[in-house]
Order: structure tokens, then sequence, then C-alpha cells
């Protein structure tokens, strides 16, 4: 009888066990949907140069601080600010303008603590440079939400 109580125990535990790893991969396979989501939003906007929808894929407490704070709500200004980086064809940093922006390319993507880096290849007016952003994940909810930043460090 003692020992049907222990494999019953065991069984628990290890069915236990099994069902937790399968919520952790779930809850990281929804993340990974997000993200992907998130930069398809992304990649739309800037083609298109919709800046109202890359505002929206700004984080919230970013765009606030940022764009609201420190440049009075110059939203021009922010967002052409966003696209800024080393060229990749020499040791030279440079903006490029939101309005001129031709072609994006994801380099990298990174998952971090709790946010994704991410570097893109972004060309203008025959420039290229190589944009860093930080994507912060939240739950809200039960539904992810991914905000923009600009590089942290």
């Amino acid at each position: 009888m003692n020992k049907l109580k222990v494999i019953s125990l065991l069984l628990l535990i290890f069915i236990g066990t099994g069902c937790s790893s399968v919520k952790t991969t779930s809850s990281q396979e929804k993340e990974a949907k997000a993200i992907s989501k998130f930069l398809v939003d992304f990649e739309k906007a800037v083609i298109s140069h919709d800046s109202k929808e890359l505002l929206k894929l700004i984080d919230r407490n970013y765009l606030d601080e940022q764009c609201y704070g420190f440049l009075n709500g110059n939203t021009e200004q922010f967002i052409n600010e966003l696209f800024c980086g080393n060229l990749t064809n020499e040791d030279k940093f440079q903006c490029l303008a939101f309005s001129q922006i031709d072609k994006l390319e994801l380099v990298k993507q990174e998952r971090q603590d709790d946010y994704y880096t991410v570097v893109y290849k972004v060309s203008a007016n025959g420039a290229e440079i190589n944009a860093d952003w930080v994507i912060v994940v939240n739950t809200v909810k039960g539904k992810i939400i991914c905000g923009l930043e600009g590089p942290r460090g």
C-alpha cells in the first residue's frame, strides 16, 4: 500500500512537471509569434512611411518620455532620430529621413532578459545604416504587447 502511494506521488510529480514545460513552451511560442507579427507591422509602417502606425508601435513610456517630454511633441524629429546609426560602408554615424527610407532588412534579433534587441539594415537615397532598437515585451490581461524603443546602453 505504501508503495502504491509513492508511485502515485511520483506520477503526479512527473505529470505536473510535464505540464509546466508545455506551458512554458506554449508561452514562448506565443511570444515568438507576437514578436514576428510586431516586426512585420513595423516593417510595413516604415516602408509605407506611415508615421501614425509607427507611433502606435512605439513603447508608450518611451514615447511619452522621449517624444512628448524631451522633444516637446515634435513627432517628426522623434521618428527621424529613430533611424540613426553607423553607415555600413564606412565608420560614420548618420541619420536617415523617415520619408526617404526605401529598404529595411532584419540583420539580427536576440532575446535578452525581458526584452529583445534587433538590428536592421536601413537604406535611403543610396545610404545604408545599421539601426539598433529594443523591443519591450509585456503581458497585459493575457495579451502580449510589444513596443519599440531606441537602443539601450
